[in-house]
């Protein structure tokens, strides 16, 4: 049932909604990595193929918060308003409706998967190797859509602890299927893609009986507002994910006439970064639940202060990954390599970006709290804008300082948005959402 969490002080609901939230996100990190370590037994060019495969795979998961981002919002606000179980059901069903949509869609997208591996100039024996891992994941994408529907309808209700469990069960699924499929069905990289796809499903499967277990099956007739409301508030999120993805594209020829130590560097700094980013993102889930029950309630001051008090614990909490990271660096990169030009490019890159992690906190906490009150377009406007901006600076301060001026590049965009997003969310004269029909 849903969760009773305007009754708490803010940090304590927050942390409530957090800490499965930062467990969820570890774990669909972690499916790729599942296949990737299975894949690694069928050769160098099928590993190639697979990391070739990242990219595309980071913006699937992007598009399940189309769905599962409105579908939260519009949940949370009901719940605050005290809507029926009718009305979350509806919700729910809509949801749904999202995500199979968005699924048709990314399977017109198959015959342009040669495409994408030509302009990533992934090697020739990886190529088709790629493309049937690609295909596979673009045919099943239906499984991850939905299950990031039904995801959204828990973290609506403030159930994150099962959608946590859900996303727990569908990794345990994938790494139980993969050597079923790859091995003993001699699907190779193929039947990787395949193990992930049933494993979702697994998990949409047992997402929805719990659901209705609850009374909150998700079926109901189609209600064109409520799908127009998911589309308008999830459609800027998925765009900015998307986005984000290319501006790294772009930074990574910025930084390849300075050789490879740099381009190495970024990606390990990345996932060094991963743990501070995924605490992060689990602050924005949850204050897009809180700020919408809070509005959902009629409390547009207590939306307001919510998303300044989550700012603050969310900035607080990146303090002690920052010193650590900032001192440690250097260790921290001899984890993956012990390379000295890796290691030297790292470690001024990961200082860099420790310093503005306050800011980088910010910026998801308040991009959660606009989805909320269910307006997105302002997160996208100033983080698709700034992020864009890091193309054009990296490349300025690169012609001076090198490397370095890339990594200045990316922590200075970063420390803007958390200020322009902190003071648009200060100063908005309205937060009030658009009103829908959620009390039908």
């Amino acid at each position: 049932m849903p969760q009773d969490l305007l009754s708490l002080p803010t940090h304590r609901a927050l942390a409530r909604l957090a800490w499965p939230l930062v467990v969820l996100g570890v774990l669909r990190a972690s499916t790729l990595l599942v296949d990737s370590w299975f894949v690694g037994f069928l050769g160098t060019d099928a590993l190639a193929a697979i990391a070739g495969c990242a990219f595309a795979v980071w913006i699937l998961g992007s598009l399940t918060e189309l769905a599962g981002t409105g579908t939260q919002t519009l949940i949370a606000q009901a719940v605050g308003g005290r809507a029926p179980a009718a009305t979350l059901r509806r919700i729910g069903a809509q949801g749904l409706l999202v995500s199979v949509a968005v699924a048709i869609a990314v399977v017109l997208l198959v015959p342009a998967s040669g495409l994408y591996f030509d302009a990533l100039g992934i090697g020739a024996a990886a190529r088709p190797l790629g493309i049937a891992y690609l295909d596979v994941s673009l045919l099943g994408a239906a499984t991850l859509l939905i299950q990031g529907a039904l995801v959204g309808v828990y973290r609506g209700i403030g159930d994150t602890r099962a959608a946590m469990a859900i996303s727990g069960l569908a990794l345990a699924a994938n790494a139980a299927l993969d050597p079923l499929f790859m091995f003993t069905l001699e699907g190779g990289i193929a039947g990787a893609a395949w193990a992930t796809v049933v494993a979702n499903g697994l998990g949409a499967a047992v997402a929805f009986g719990d659901l209705a277990r609850r009374g909150m099956t998700p079926l109901a007739p189609v209600d064109l507002p409520s799908v127009r409301r998911i589309f308008a508030i999830g459609t800027p999120l998925a765009a900015q994910g998307t986005a984000f993805s290319l501006v790294y594209v772009a930074l990574g020829r910025v930084l390849a006439p300075f050789g490879a130590a740099p381009l190495a560097a970024l990606g390990l700094g990345h996932r060094v970064e991963s743990l501070p980013y995924l605490f992060c993102l689990a602050f924005e889930m949850g204050v897009a639940t809180l700020v919408a029950q809070h509005l959902g309630a009629g409390d547009v001051a207590g939306a307001r202060r919510a998303g300044h008090a989550a700012a603050r614990f969310a900035a607080a909490a990146m303090l002690p990954f920052g010193v650590v990271l900032f001192v440690g660096a250097a260790p921290a990169f001899r984890v993956f390599t012990d390379d000295p030009a890796i290691i030297a490019a790292g470690v001024t890159y990961l200082r860099i970006q420790t310093v503005v992690w306050w800011a980088m906190a910010a910026e998801s906490v308040y991009t959660g709290a606009f989805a909320g009150i269910g307006r997105t377009v302002p997160p996208l406007l100033v983080n698709g804008s700034l992020s864009a901006l890091r193309i054009p600076m990296a490349m300025l301060f690169a012609h001076h300082l090198g490397a370095d001026g890339v990594w200045i590049a990316i922590g200075a965009s970063t420390l803007l948005k958390g200020v322009v997003l902190t003071s648009w969310w200060t100063f908005a004269p309205d937060l009030q959402a658009p009103r829908d029909r959620l009390a039908q």
